[in-house]
């Protein structure tokens, strides 16, 4: 069964690596023998380093903790030990707090490798844009992103994209600390969403169906209680990627993914 808890998984991972390596060997040659006596991970990073992970992206390395090996290489005939070594014979990428890895600059996420707790998951895609997955009991691809050339927040529900502002204004949260979170130049870029239509567009996509004659309080309370009891979140995830605890989806949650960029 897959593990929720990063460090954990990097665990599994690492065991797994050592018994796949550990296969290799011994390797029969005609007059001698390489055998390992001991292969490991020499495990010398900090998950939650984030300097280190910082500097291995600007300077567009991977962030890899070494596989080694204790060689010994004998002879056929004898037996007898004619050399003895510890090697790096591999490297593998080590994961973050944000279930990701950086390889060549870039950060990835393997979205079948590990199942993820309920919650939000800021990274920088390959492409070096920002994005939050939201991963819920809801069978929905979901994620809050940042779009460069209008510097504006979206919420990417199904097949349709909100603005950010407007939910969150739905959701209880106060304009003036949407523009502490975001600053006054970002707030500026995403006031010209406009409410109603917003609201509208993402009450389609949550019911799957247009409700000519549903009134807008009726969306914002069918919207609002749809965040609040099935749009949940396990507090430990969103206090290890946010750095807050949260049962659902709230508007202070949202408003935390974009300020935490």
């Amino acid at each position: 069964m897959p593990t929720l808890n990063p460090t954990e998984a990097f665990d599994q991972l690492k065991t797994r690596t050592v018994t796949e390596v550990s296969k290799y060997f011994p390797h029969v040659g005609r007059k001698q023998t390489l055998e390992a006596e001991k292969v490991w991970v020499e495990d010398d990073k900090d998950i939650d380093d984030i300097s280190s992970q910082l500097d291995s992206k600007v300077k567009q390395r991977s962030w890899t903790v070494p596989v080694k090996a204790a060689l010994v290489l004998k002879d056929n005939a004898t037996g007898a030990v004619v050399d003895r070594k510890e090697i790096t014979v591999s490297t593998l990428p080590k994961i973050t707090r944000r279930y990701s890895y950086i390889v060549e600059g870039n950060e990835y996420q393997v979205d079948n490798l590990f199942r993820l707790k309920y919650g939000v998951y800021p990274r920088v895609k390959a492409n070096g844009e920002l994005t939050a997955q939201i991963n819920t009991p809801q069978p929905v691809k979901s994620s809050i992103d940042f779009e460069p050339e209008s510097r504006q927040f979206v919420l990417h529900y199904r097949d349709s994209k909100v603005p950010l502002q407007p939910v969150l204004q739905m959701l209880g949260v106060k304009d003036e600390d949407i523009r502490k979170s975001w600053g006054a130049q970002i707030h500026q870029s995403n006031t010209a969403a406009k409410y109603e239509p917003s609201i509208r567009m993402l009450h389609k996509a949550v019911t799957g169906k247009v409700e000519a004659n549903t009134t807008l309080p009726e969306m914002e309370d069918h919207l609002r209680k749809f965040f609040q009891n099935e749009a949940t979140l396990d507090p430990q995830a969103t206090k290890s990627s946010l750095g807050v605890e949260a049962n659902s989806l709230t508007g202070p949650v949202m408003l935390q993914t974009g300020g935490g960029y």
